[in-house]
Parts: structure tokens; C-alpha cells; sequence
């Protein structure tokens, strides 16, 4: 299975929905097409970097 590219703008976008509560971390997670858990691992980990 390859990654799936996502635009550093969708995931903002993606953020600020959780952020304001519009969405759920699941929800985003299966608007990306990626596991929950593998998601926010991947966020924080590029934001540590």
C-alpha cells in the first residue's frame, strides 16, 4: 500500500476543523484515508521535528 500525499493546506484545514470541534479525530482520519493512531503520530512527530 503506498502513502497517500496530503497538502501541508489540507492539513491544516483538517486541524482547525478539530480545533473548533466541527469534526472528530476519526472523522478526519477517515476524510485522509489513514488509521486513526498512525494519523496523530504522524502530526506530532513532524511538529517535534
Amino acid at each position: 500500500m503506498s502513502k497517500r500525499k496530503v497538502c501541508i493546506e489540507d492539513k491544516i484545514y483538517a486541524m482547525n476543523l478539530y480545533l473548533n470541534g466541527k469534526e472528530s479525530q476519526r472523522r478526519i482520519a477517515f476524510m485522509f484515508g489513514v488509521r486513526f493512531d498512525f494519523m496523530w503520530v504522524s502530526i506530532f512527530s513532524t511538529k517535534m521535528a
